[in-house]
């Protein structure tokens, strides 16, 4: 009888043993392809169980009549900064953040409801529960309802971001960050802004009374750009100093009278001097078109001159005694193109080390750079707001 035992024992166990083969070959096998197929969300579970630094990449929805596209691009570009994301969740973990309280009087006894609601227009609320559901959720396509209603709350008055209407990616960047900060996460200031002098110079000697400035965004003429990209002879797409000096001249295109004109009639023009005087962790570039349907080859020489990297160096005037903020290289990290009436998003996944595409609740794996750059060349679409990471990431 033991005999028997022990032998109905083996094949029961061999059975077991066979089937736990098959089931785990079939996940590899199924996780193979759908890596190969570019399932982000089989990455984001990988991702998920290498640590808490890694970045779970999920669609956001998009439904007819909603016009998300333009906030959705806008928080693919922050969930996959890493410096952003991280620091955030790590400020929502330790920062007891409490939204607006709201008191009510009741007029009949005269006492007085303390009630802490949590504010439709809180984007802290929002975008904290929004990245949680990025880091946790099972589901491949995620709402991006209560940051978009978060928005249009604070922007009813200027009538701006509302639920349902089509709006600029860039202002939506721009309004996210402001209102963060306005509601207390102070690393966006600290990741995002930055401070510049403006000086404006004549030949004659004569200069302006310096003026400071600060902003999340430089704004770029795509035609200021390229006229100045096609006049350096040395320019080369592939080095990204280079890329910086033709930026630079680009933020000093303003041009204006002789400070002194009225005292010395001057009649020479004078042109500005930016200095930057305090970096921002990531460099936000924003490319102004002359068209919404720019022609093909323009598109292609601008996406083909973009640089890799930006030297600051070589980008900007500075003093590096004074300087705060980051390192003196960016690295690309994120690009907002759009065509007609709808924008997309080109993130690098630092985890994966490739770059992705993300289309509302589509997202698929690009490639390498040079994959991106063929995806400008065989679609419709015009970069918009580039976005650039220091090396130097912790914040203080």
């Amino acid at each position: 009888i033991y005999t028997y035992i022990y032998i109905y024992t083996y094949i029961c166990l061999y059975k077991y043993f066979c089937r736990g083969l098959v089931d785990i070959s079939i996940h590899y096998i199924t996780s193979y392809n759908e890596k190969m197929q570019i399932n982000a969300f089989m990455m984001g579970n990988d991702m998920q169980r290498a640590g808490s630094r890694g970045v779970i990449t999920h669609g956001l929805r998009n439904n007819d009549g909603e016009n998300n596209c333009f906030i959705n691009s806008v928080i693919q570009i922050l969930w996959h900064l890493d410096i952003f994301r991280v620091n955030f969740e790590r400020r929502s973990n330790n920062f007891d953040h409490v939204c607006p309280e709201v008191q009510e009087k009741n007029e009949d006894n005269g006492n007085i409801n303390d009630e802490i609601l949590k504010g439709d227009n809180c984007l802290v609320c929002a975008l904290s529960g929004l990245f949680l559901n990025f880091r946790y959720s099972n589901q491949a396509t995620l709402p991006p309802e209560y940051v978009r209603k978060a928005l249009a709350g604070l922007y009813a008055s200027a009538d701006r971001f509302q639920l349902g209407k089509m709006d600029s990616a860039i202002e939506c960047y721009e309004a996210l960050l402001k209102g963060l900060d306005n509601q207390g996460v102070t690393l966006t200031s600290k990741i995002f802004s930055y401070s510049v002098c403006e000086t404006t110079v004549c030949p004659c000697g004569a200069s302006s009374e310096p003026f400071i400035s600060a902003g999340h965004i430089f704004y770029v003429s795509v035609d200021d750009f390229l006229s100045l990209k096609r006049d350096r002879t040395m320019y080369n797409s592939k080095n990204g100093r280079d890329f910086g000096n033709v930026l630079k001249d680009c933020l000093q295109q303003g041009k204006s009278p002789c400070p002194d004109e009225e005292a010395t009639k001057c009649k020479n023009i004078a042109k500005t001097q930016t200095t930057l005087l305090k970096a921002p962790r990531v460099l936000t570039l924003s490319l102004s078109w002359a068209s919404s349907q720019a022609d093909r080859s323009l598109v292609l020489e601008v996406i083909q001159s973009v640089g890799q990297q930006i030297d600051v160096t070589k980008a900007f005037n500075y003093n590096m005694d004074e300087l705060e903020g980051a390192g003196d290289i960016y690295k690309l990290s994120g690009i907002v193109a759009y065509y007609g009436r709808h924008y997309v998003a080109f993130v690098y996944h630092t985890s994966f080390r490739k770059w992705i595409s993300c289309d509302d609740s589509t997202f698929k794996t690009v490639g390498s750079w040079s994959n991106v750059v063929d995806r400008f060349k065989t679609g419709k679409w015009q970069p918009e707001l580039l976005v650039y990471t220091s090396r130097y990431v912790d914040i203080e």
